[in-house]
């Protein structure tokens, strides 16, 4: 990916007064503050005061929220020995001498595990994977049945999980090298000969993830039929960049019963935190407990769907300025968000005039929150979405595994991006007018579309870009009527004619269909 350009400029029509880029950097300064050195509630609260005082009150409710769910969330804590633990792994790589190599790893360094000494820990050389090295007899069986569960969720591309790299054992005569005084006291002691490992791709432990970044991991792992009810904070994973938690442990997994498998979100919790009373205090089922004790469910579920709202891989969206910076409404059994747009019954009404090839190949460009993607899905479309932001693209394609839908969601700028393969059908609504380099982006979509475009656009529009954190005024989208519409989008896309309008949808935006000029004479591909 191209790197993104830095922030030029403030909207030139905000509410704010010019004399607020006083006010503006200090937001800026506290949002680098929050990304680079902590995450705290008082850094948001602080933050949440700032946008409050320039007049952007969507903004100030999100920061306000976030500050209540750090400082709600105790567990969030006890994550300093786990960010610890990284730390030692990190320089334990970085030490000269001879290293051990295994699944095609390097591992410079190994140290005994934090839970005990039964387990030795490896970070390769090149960052990219950890070593665990089981010294217990019962080691075998532990690998065993912890890849067993990584094998069932790789396959289904689950963010939650790490990569499952390597299994195997080794013998304790190639060790010694890599182990300090320590470990080397350990092994004399294990009583055989062979070691069994296990390698998965290496996780990010950032702090600032929160209840609901965690629950959105454990029902993508139940769409697999995977529980894993004795989690603790020092399992937990969680990449601020990606927006995303995972877990490191999976040995304690199970296969989830189908009655859990069955219920809505909100009950499954519930159930989870009815179960506590059979895992230790430090588990994430006994934080369920204290919530429900608590009564504070409410917080993170829309009836009995997870609330998105309170997960940092779908607020704040780069997508959209509009309030509470969400744009598509979302509702589905489990998860659920509120947004700026929901997909109404006479836009539906429009949409459903375009007649579809079984398994046809889609890409829906500049897919925000995914709204008519999971629509596409739903009409037997096999579908890639893409946006520029990388976060909500992750959180998005957790949810696709959540609901079972056949849709691979990737961070694109089409601005600078190649487009992500070859599609029958090209869908672009709304994207236009927030194209930075408009006529290139357009001909690489039109290259990249086999049979015809879907453009939703409207005759006037104002068009912004998050760069940098901060939205970009782009140059103006207005034509006098359909006429002068059609004309321009000719000219963007070549090779395409115009087919057919659709209709006016919401937002004053026209659905417009055009086609590539060989198969409007019956050449289809």
């Amino acid at each position: 990916m191209i790197k993104r350009e830095e922030r030029q400029n403030f909207p030139e029509d905000s509410a704010v007064s010019a004399d607020a880029e006083n006010t503006y950097a200090a937001v800026t300064g506290l949002q680098r503050r929050i990304t680079h050195e902590s995450l705290d509630h008082v850094a948001f609260a602080e933050l949440g005061e700032a946008w409050q005082q320039a007049g952007h009150l969507g903004e100030a409710i999100v920061a306000f929220e976030r500050a209540l769910q750090l400082k709600e969330y105790s567990v969030q804590r006890k994550l300093s020995d786990g960010a610890a633990r990284l730390m030692d792994l990190e320089a334990a790589a970085r030490t000269p001498g001879q290293v051990l190599t295994l699944g095609g790893y390097a591992f410079p360094r190994l140290l005994i595990h934090h839970t005990g000494g039964l387990i030795l820990e490896g970070r390769s050389a090149d960052g990219q994977a950890l070593l665990k090295l089981y010294l217990n007899p019962e080691g075998r069986e532990t690998v065993t049945r912890e890849a067993r569960t990584l094998k069932i969720l790789n396959r289904a591309e689950v963010l939650a999980a790490p990569r499952l790299l390597a299994v195997g054992e080794v013998s304790g005569t190639q060790l010694p090298d890599t182990l300090d005084e320590a470990c080397r006291a350990i092994l004399r002691t294990a009583g055989t000969e062979k070691f069994s490992f296990l390698i998965h791709s290496f996780q990010k432990q950032d702090a600032g993830w929160n209840f609901a970044d965690v629950a959105l991991a454990m029902l993508e792992l139940r769409a697999c039929g995977i529980i894993n009810p004795g989690l603790t904070a020092a399992d937990i994973r969680y990449d601020a960049e990606a927006g995303v938690c995972g877990f490191a442990g999976f040995a304690g997994a199970q296969q989830a019963p189908e009655q859990l498998r069955s219920l809505p979100a909100r009950e499954f919790f519930r159930e989870l935190a009815r179960q506590a009373s059979e895992c230790s205090q430090e588990s994430f089922s006994a934080t369920l407990q204290g919530i429900e004790q608590d009564g504070r469910w409410a917080e993170y579920f829309a009836a009995d769907a997870l609330d998105l709202f309170r997960t940092h891989a779908f607020v704040p969206q780069w997508t959209t300025g509009c309030p509470r910076r969400v744009y598509h409404t979302v509702t589905e059994r489990d998860v659920a968000i509120t947004g700026g747009r929901e997909l109404s019954v006479e836009r539906r009404a429009l949409l459903e005039q375009i007649a579809f090839e079984p398994d046809e190949s889609v890409l829906d460009a500049g897919c925000a929150g995914g709204q008519i993607s999971v629509w596409l899905a739903r009409r037997g479309c096999r579908v890639v979405a893409a946006d520029v932001d990388r976060r909500l693209m992750h959180g998005c394609q957790m949810v696709a595994n959540i609901t079972g839908l056949d849709v691979t969601y990737l961070e694109v700028d089409f601005d600078y991006d190649e487009v992500p393969g070859a599609f029958r059908t090209t869908f672009a609504l709304g994207l236009l007018p927030h194209l930075r380099r408009r006529e290139e982006a357009c001909a690489k979509l039109a290259a990249a579309t086999t049979h015809r475009l879907i453009v939703e656009a409207a005759l006037a529009e104002d068009g912004y870009k998050w760069v940098n954190q901060g939205f970009v005024k782009l140059e103006p989208w207005a034509f006098p009527d359909t006429e002068a519409l059609v004309d321009e989008l000719e000219r963007l896309f070549p090779g395409f004619t115009h087919e057919r309008t659709l209709g006016m949808c919401d937002e004053d935006r026209y659905l417009l269909e055009f086609k590539r000029k060989s198969t409007k004479e019956g050449d289809g591909c």
